[in-house]
C-alpha cells in the first residue's frame, strides 16, 4: 500500500512539476517578446531623435505690407543649399519678384533660428497668391517643401 501511495505521489508530483515547467516556458516567451518588442521601441525612438536633430524645417511668410518675403530655418539642424522660388498660381500672371535674384534665390547655408529677406517687387498683372518653393539639404538629405502665400498689402 506505501508502495501505491508513493506511485500517486510521485507522479502527481511529476505532473505538476510539468504544468509548472509549461506555464514557466510560456511566460518566458511572452517575457522575451515584451523585451524585444521594448528594444524596438528604443531602436525607433533614438532613430526619430537622431533624424529630428539632423533636420531643418524651412519655411516661407511675407511680412508686413507685402514687400518682404521672410525665408526662415526653424529647425535645429542647418540648411545647405537653400533655394527659394517664386511662382503665380493664376495662369497668365506673374509672381512677384525678389530683389537680387529675380524669380528665384539660393544661398549657401541657413543656420537654426535664422532667416533670409528679400524684398519683393509687385509686377504689372500679379497674382493675388504665389507658390514659394523651398528646396534644401539637411542631415536627412534633400528636402522640398511649397508654401502658398498671399500678396499684395495686408498679408503680414
Amino acid at each position: 500500500m506505501v508502495d501505491v501511495l508513493a506511485l500517486i505521489v510521485a507522479a502527481l508530483s511529476l505532473l505538476s512539476t510539468a504544468f509548472l515547467a509549461y506555464r514557466q516556458l510560456r511566460l518566458q516567451t511572452r517575457l522575451a517578446a515584451i523585451e524585444e518588442a521594448r528594444r524596438a521601441e528604443e531602436i525607433a525612438q533614438r532613430d526619430r531623435e537622431r533624424r529630428e536633430r539632423n533636420t531643418a524645417a524651412v519655411t516661407a511668410e511675407v511680412l508686413g505690407d507685402g514687400r518682404v518675403l521672410r525665408v526662415v530655418n526653424n529647425g535645429p539642424a542647418e540648411a545647405s543649399d537653400v533655394s527659394v522660388t517664386l511662382a503665380a498660381t493664376e495662369p497668365g500672371k506673374s509672381p512677384p519678384r525678389m530683389k537680387p535674384g529675380g524669380g528665384s534665390r539660393t544661398v549657401d547655408r541657413l543656420s537654426p533660428g535664422h532667416d533670409l529677406r528679400c524684398e519683393l517687387t509687385s509686377p504689372y498683372g500679379m497674382s493675388a497668391a504665389m507658390e514659394v518653393r523651398l528646396e534644401w539639404r539637411d542631415g536627412t538629405g534633400p528636402r522640398v517643401e511649397k508654401v502658398l502665400l498671399a500678396t499684395g498689402p495686408g498679408n503680414g
